[in-house]
């Protein structure tokens, strides 16, 4: 960055501490040429309905756990009451800072030491992601959702929380602000998928390790959302007198979806064993028995209004839902041929097939696939579920028809909003454009062989957005809006741009060589999956 005219390197990292990895240590560091300004940094912990730190000269306690504070030699701070205030003064050719300790000292050595150290923890973390085999267009936005997930991944657990950040305003100065703070089955199922497709299978059963636990802990239909230490979220709540990003009110802590019914959720579940199976050909007894309940309790379930993947506050007859209970069926009797071929799954196949009928009959007049059943002429970007997915054919003239009523109806510029304007969600203002459905419309086009559209339009959005993205967009203004980063929206790049590499090599190749790239993966991961595992056996 460049401060009065002087330019000053600054690099900012988290250091977990321990082989559990509850200790978290915040170093920021600094270079800069002669005669650099003083840099100020403020320190202020607690706030919103908690207490804030007092500060005693370096030390303070947030929530009973300890924060220390360690300067650099050419660094000092004081602590007036509640913000703790350091001067550091750059210089040329040496690193100097401050390092923040939660539950543990600060580190020994000095700033050069603390550099080093988060020197050595990107390249061991470039490493580890380096291993991906990403292939395509637009490969470092590849490595940056990587990197997001990566962050955003408890390593305790492997439970992948949504965004790190809570209430930051989808329509500045109106009520659509909410806590993302927490571990969504729908997006630790996504992350599991893209790192089996990418060719990273030990992250993808981390996730899925922290999925399995999950789903065994509590019905998964009706707990879409929990802790990354399965515990259960917070109520929800608002915070009286905080005003959150641009005056936006209320502040919210916690989330109502944490017993909501969303059964999208789990159909992104069983969608991404099916996908870790397919790159390493390897399925646990016990995964196997998970999903057999799962599917079991999704054929016998009967047609009941829920909260849906938009997470509405009253329940509604979601079309978008039928679409994750028919995935749930269908992956699961693709993983019954290989698994149980023996048993036929009468229950199972019966109730996709009449899903699968149910949501095709919703199909409206215009191609477009309604938010509810009893809401026609809605347009609900989820419904390009049904093309990504493959409940309709990629052949099937109904789905370029699905894809190019949905982006008629909801397009703005290369963004897609989430569903059209008349529908009542609960909430004031006119939210943004919703980036993870945007990657949707890129996926579907992929899909259905209209590969130059969808490399335009990932094109486009590559050119619009930054490297962090959230959950929604200005499409105007370019202005991001809602929790940032957003683990959803990354994934779904990262996704897309996977179905265009792909598409890239059906239309040069065809489907030979489809087959054969498909195949040279899928022995590169079951020979990268044997070394991990032996790896971990001599570790252990």
């Amino acid at each position: 960055m460049e401060v009065e005219g002087h330019r000053i390197e600054t690099i900012d990292g988290l250091l977990l501490v321990g082989e559990g990895a509850v200790l978290v240590r915040l170093v920021r560091t600094a270079e800069a040429g002669r005669a650099a300004p003083v840099l100020r940094h403020v320190l202020e912990l607690g706030g919103l309905d908690a207490a804030t730190v007092a500060w005693v000269g370096d030390r303070g306690r947030l929530d009973g756990t300890e924060v220390h504070v360690a300067t650099s030699a050419r660094a000092a701070a004081t602590a007036p009451g509640t913000a703790l205030r350091t001067e550091v003064r750059p210089v040329a050719d040496a690193w100097t800072g401050l390092a923040v300790g939660f539950g543990a000292e600060p580190p020994a050595g000095g700033a050069a030491a603390w550099h080093a150290a988060l020197v050595a923890a990107d390249k061991a973390l470039g490493e580890e992601l380096g291993r991906a085999h990403a292939v395509g267009p637009h490969q470092p936005r590849i490595a940056t959702a990587l990197r997001v997930m990566r962050a955003c991944t408890d390593p305790r657990t492997g439970g992948v929380v949504a965004a790190p950040t809570t209430s930051l305003p989808e329509a500045p100065g109106y009520d659509r602000q909410f806590d993302y703070r927490f571990s969504w089955i729908r997006d630790s199922s996504l992350a599991a998928s893209v790192c089996a497709q990418v060719g990273l299978p030990g992250l993808a059963d981390e996730a899925l390790d922290f999925l399995h636990r999950t789903i065994d802990a509590a019905d998964a239909s009706v707990c879409p959302v929990r802790t990354t230490r399965w515990e259960p979220t917070p109520d929800e709540r608002e915070i009286d007198g905080v005003a959150g990003h641009l005056a936006s009110t209320p502040v919210r802590l916690g989330n109502a979806a944490g017993d909501q019914q969303q059964f999208d959720a789990i159909g992104a579940y069983v969608d991404a064993v099916w996908t870790r199976f397919t790159t390493v050909g390897r399925l646990h007894g016990a995964v196997w028995a998970s999903i057999q309940r799962t599917a079991d309790q999704i054929a016998a379930t009967e047609d009941r209004p829920s909260n849906g993947i938009w997470e509405v506050r009253e329940p509604i007859w979601a079309v978008s839902e039928d679409i994750g209970r028919w995935l749930v069926l269908d992956r699961a009797l693709r993983l019954n041929r290989w698994r149980s071929p023996w048993h036929r799954r009468r229950s199972w196949r019966s109730e996709r097939s009449r899903l699968r009928t149910r949501v095709i009959g919703a199909i409206g007049s215009d191609g477009t696939i309604p938010l509810a059943y009893d809401q026609p002429g809605t347009v609900d970007a989820a419904g390009l579920g049904a093309v990504i997915l493959g409940l309709l054919d990629q052949k099937d003239p109904r789905s370029a028809r699905l894809v190019d009523g949905t982006a008629a109806a909801l397009g703005e510029g290369p963004f897609l909003r989430r569903y059209s304007d008349d529908v009542d969600d609960g909430f004031e203002g006119r939210e943004g454009a919703f980036l993870p459905m945007s990657w949707w419309l890129v996926c579907a086009l992929a899909i259905i062989r209209r590969t130059d559209e969808a490399r335009d339009r990932a094109d486009s959005l590559c050119e619009a957005l930054p490297g962090l993205m959230a959950e929604e967009v200005d499409a105007a203004t370019g202005q991001l809006r809602g929790n940032h980063p957003l683990v959803w929206a990354h994934m779904e790049a990262a996704r897309a741009l996977h179905l265009i590499a792909e598409a890239e090599v059906r239309d040069r190749w065809r489907e030979p060589g489809v087959a054969a790239a498909r195949l040279g993966r899928l022995v590169t991961h079951r020979l990268r999956d044997r070394a991990d595992r032996l790896d971990q056996q001599r570790a252990g």
